[in-house]
């Protein structure tokens, strides 16, 4: 539910209190699917779990995840947060970059292959 500029601060403050955010998360996905967003007051926050989404997203959509916030309010981001900036969080060219290395490693290890 979406509460005008707010977004969807009562979920976020749900997940901030949840003590297993992976299980929140899951539950969140049973209910709206694999693919879903949240909004915090004016930024859209999506959401997209299991490997073969994943892989999606970053082939189809992958230009549309580049510039993204650095820093959105009430949710810590980047390297405070998993040590380094990852895939997740990277942003512009470095997400470009680990982009390409994480589709390459992924069709190594055989995704999106029919047969192994």
């Amino acid at each position: 539910m979406t509460v005008g500029y707010l977004g969807n601060i009562l979920l976020v403050s749900q997940f901030n209190r949840a003590t297993d955010r992976i299980k929140f998360i899951d539950k969140l996905t049973a209910k709206y699917g694999p693919i879903f967003r949240m909004f915090l007051g004016p930024y859209q926050i999506v959401f997209v779990q299991g490997h073969k989404h994943v892989l999606d997203v970053i082939r189809k959509r992958g230009h549309d995840f580049v510039n993204r916030p650095d820093f959105i309010p009430g949710i810590k981001l980047g390297q405070n947060v998993v040590g380094g900036s990852g895939i997740v969080f990277a942003n512009g060219d470095e997400w470009k970059g680990r982009r390409k290395f994480a589709l390459q490693a992924m069709r190594d290890f055989g995704v999106g292959k029919t047969s192994l």
